[in-house]
């Protein structure tokens, strides 16, 4: 079933999304990482859909816990850009990141592998509304 929605908060509502974080970390200037889990309806029936989302940073100018819609519009920008590059590389070149020592060159990687195994995670709980998710803007 692929529903006809024009912003990330409509399909959101359409989906019945709805999420559940956990506090982690709190550095020393106030900003805090949280271990969230994201659900939607199934679309075969009853039963809920996890897509669980182990590190969500947020700065310390946010103080309470991440909204579904924030975490979530994360996520879809992440897999976009992943679908859009190639490798690690164009992705760097993309974001503007440097590439030249082997600490960024090694930083860079990680963050590519990170991004896919997201977006890879994000495809198989979306499942056939994953397209259309990307193709929505954000509030």
């Amino acid at each position: 079933m692929t529903t006809t929605t024009a912003t990330l908060a409509d399909w959101a509502e359409a989906h019945g999304v709805s999420m559940h974080a956990t506090l982690t970390d709190t550095a020393d200037d106030g900003a805090r990482t949280w271990a969230a889990t994201i659900y939607r309806n199934a679309d075969d029936g009853p039963g809920r859909l996890p897509l669980d989302v182990p590190y969500f940073f947020m700065g310390s100018a946010l103080t309470g816990p991440p909204d579904s819609l924030i975490v979530l519009g994360c996520l879809v920008s992440d897999a976009r850009l992943a679908d859009e590059s190639t490798d690690a590389w164009e992705l760097a070149a993309e974001l503007g990141l440097p590439a030249g020592s082997r600490a960024e060159c090694d930083a860079i990687r990680r963050t590519w592998v990170e991004m896919i195994g997201a977006r890879d995670r994000l495809l198989a709980w979306a499942g056939d509304e994953y397209e259309a998710l990307l193709e929505l803007e954000a509030e």
